[in-house]
């Protein structure tokens, strides 16, 4: 259901973005992009004030973990929220490091539910609530499209959150850059994948 005030259709924006040890200079990371144990990454997040997003992280073991995303706080809720990870660092542990981002015009109160019985959970009942979480995304992701919902695209441009250009003129600091839109009314979900090597 949406949210009170909130009707149409949204725009959701996102971009994962990586730097290296060898150099502090920040590159846009595609879907499928493979990285190397020890590379920090992060995820830019641009949503309407009134609406949920969650980053739902896949490790390389199974183990599902939810993204911790700081809230940024704006007054009005025709606003945008602007969020950010903060840097992540790739563990030893190699494979495919999946994310889907999931953004709801209302809370998803059962998935909140679903995950937090998930980290509390062991043995027997972490493996059906890991299954539940499945679930979940699934029918997520398979919701029945509007007229207006659309799969993920690529910006022709990044959007910046912000542009400081330091170093070599011209050099843009891509740190906040957003890359990817996903439009659609009610639960739209973008799948990403880091190949961890």
């Amino acid at each position: 259901m949406p949210a009170s005030g909130w009707s149409g259709e949204t725009q959701f924006h996102y971009g994962f973005v990586a730097k290296f040890s060898t150099d502090n200079n920040a590159v846009l990371v595609e879907d499928g992009a493979t990285l190397i144990s020890g590379t920090e990454f992060k995820v830019n997040l641009s949503y309407p004030a009134v609406a949920s997003m969650y980053v739902l992280h896949l490790s390389t073991k199974q183990v599902y973990s939810l993204l911790d995303i700081p809230k940024d706080i704006k007054s009005s809720p025709s606003d945008n929220h602007f969020d950010t990870s903060g840097w992540q660092v790739l563990d030893d542990e190699v494979g495919d490091e999946v994310f889907y981002l999931i953004g709801s015009s209302a809370r998803l109160i059962e998935f909140e539910q679903a995950l937090k019985r998930y980290t509390t959970s062991t043995g027997e009942r972490r493996v059906r609530f890991h299954q539940r979480l499945d679930a979940l995304v699934q029918r997520y992701s398979r919701a029945p499209p509007g007229a207006s919902t659309r799969l993920a695209q690529r910006l022709d441009r990044p959007v910046l959150g912000t542009v400081v250009f330091r170093g070599a003129k011209g050099q843009q600091d891509l740190s906040r850059a957003l890359t990817h839109q996903l439009s659609g009314n009610d639960v739209v979900v973008a799948k990403f994948v880091i190949k961890h090597r």
